[in-house]
């Protein structure tokens, strides 16, 4: 039975993260995840997110689908597509608490990174897309953790603002559709998750709608780098967190 404090807090959670990607096309998940992994174990983490994530991406690609680079997508969910059954597998059975950890590391590494704007531009572009989408594809599942690798490459290739977060959230949708079957196969998804997706997606909605409203008045440059410094908190407190339960 899911307590009302745990909602309350995870609502807090979501709307927030929501926020930050309607308004930067990522971070919902980066943020979310690590954060609602000090409430609950990863197994309900990952499917609760990535409910709340396809919902978030439906509402920011109304707008936004005009943008999207088909190719750049397919180069990276294909891939993807083909590692999310290896990350489901790793969700099952690694320790709990590891996967509290590289969630936190990872995020806060990704993080990291796009702080210091270090950059080391890939000459095939499209080539370039499969191990990233790989990763990706690899970390959704496993971790709910679909953007990173896709973020920091399409940042290091200087990919326009528009087509970035058009296309990223294009590959997030497309990989997570591709990760549910493999969840409800192998029986990830339990009542309780799909209840807190639900109890959980108005808070998403509105997150979402009012950054996708907020980013035609809002300086991105300086919101990504607050946001950036709460993924960082958020992949910290995870990591601790895993090495200690």
């Amino acid at each position: 039975m899911l307590e009302i404090s745990l909602i309350l807090v995870a609502a807090v959670v979501v709307l927030i993260a929501a926020f930050t990607q309607g308004l930067t096309g990522f971070g919902f998940v980066m943020l979310g995840a690590p954060l609602m992994g000090l409430l609950v174990e990863p197994k309900v983490v990952v499917p609760t997110v990535l409910v709340q994530s396809s919902i978030i991406n439906i509402v920011i690609l109304i707008r936004a689908w005009r943008w999207i680079n088909t190719r750049r997508v397919l180069a990276l969910a294909i891939p993807g597509a083909l590692a999310s059954p290896l990350g489901a597998y790793f969700l099952v059975t690694f320790d709990q608490s590891s996967l509290k950890v590289i969630t936190g590391l990872v995020v806060t590494i990704t993080a990291i990174i796009m702080l210091t704007g270090y950059r080391k531009v890939v000459s095939q572009d499209i080539r370039g897309c499969v191990p990233v989408g790989a990763v990706s594809g690899l970390l959704n599942a496993s971790t709910g953790l679909a953007g990173p690798a896709v973020v920091l490459y399409f940042a290091n290739q200087g990919v326009a603002s528009t087509e970035f977060r058009s296309t990223i959230v294009a590959h997030f949708l497309l990989i997570t559709i591709i990760t549910f079957p493999i969840f409800l196969f192998g029986d990830i998804f339990t009542k309780d998750q799909v209840i807190f997706s639900i109890i959980l997606l108005p808070f998403a909605l509105v997150g979402s709608i009012l950054g996708v409203l907020a980013s035609k008045f809002v300086t991105q440059s300086v919101f990504l780098k607050i946001a950036l410094l709460l993924v960082i908190f958020a992949g910290v407190s995870s990591s601790v967190a895993g090495l200690y339960s």
